[in-house]
C-alpha cells in the first residue's frame, strides 16, 4: 500500500509540473489533481479490501471458537459410524470423576452428561464448512433461477 501511496504522490507531481509548464499555476493543480484521481480510486479501495480481509480472516477462528463453546454437537446414535469412518467427530471426556471435564460440558447440564464419561461430537471444523457448502450447492439453482428469468423476458 505504501508503493501506491509514493505512486500517488510522484504522479501527483510529475502531474503539476507537466501542467505548470502549459496552464497557470491555479489551472496545474487541478489538472494534477484530476489526472491522479485514479491513483487515488484504487487507495481507497485497496484501504477497503485491507479491512474487509483482516475482518475475515478472524471469521474463522470465532467461528470455530464458538462452535466448540457454544453449540450442542453430539452426533445422533445413527450416524456416529460414518461421522467416525469420515473423522469428522471429536470424542470428549468428562474426566476422572468429572473433575477435570472437557470444556464442552461448561455448557451442558451434569444431569445430560454421557454416563461412560466419553461423548462424541461433530468436530467444530465442520462448521466452517457450511458457507462454502451452500455456495457450492446453491449456485447452479440460483443461475439457472436467473437463467429462466432472462429466457421469459422478466430478468431484474
Amino acid at each position: 500500500m505504501l508503493f501506491y501511496i509514493n505512486l500517488y504522490r510522484k504522479e501527483y507531481k510529475k502531474q503539476f509540473f507537466a501542467a505548470s509548464e502549459t496552464h497557470p499555476k491555479h489551472e496545474a493543480k487541478e489538472i494534477a489533481v484530476r489526472k491522479a484521481a485514479p491513483i487515488k480510486a484504487l487507495l481507497a479501495v485497496m484501504g477497503c479490501v485491507v479491512i474487509f480481509w483482516a475482518i475475515f480472516h478472524q471469521n474463522g477462528s470465532a467461528l470455530t471458537i464458538w462452535a466448540e463453546n457454544y453449540t450442542h454437537r453430539e452426533v445422533p446414535g445413527s450416524l456416529e459410524g460414518i461421522v467416525t469412518k469420515l473423522s469428522f467427530n471429536q470424542v470428549v471426556t468428562t474426566g476422572e470423576n468429572n473433575a477435570h471435564a472437557d470444556p464442552y460440558f461448561d455448557n451442558v447440564p451434569k444431569e445430560k452428561w454421557p454416563a461412560s464419561g466419553k461423548s462424541n461430537l461433530f468436530s467444530t471444523e465442520l462448521f466452517q464448512s457450511v458457507n462454502p457448502f451452500s455456495i457450492i450447492l446453491f449456485t447452479p439453482l440460483v443461475v439457472g433461477f436467473f437463467n429462466y428469468r432472462r429466457r421469459i423476458g422478466k430478468q431484474f
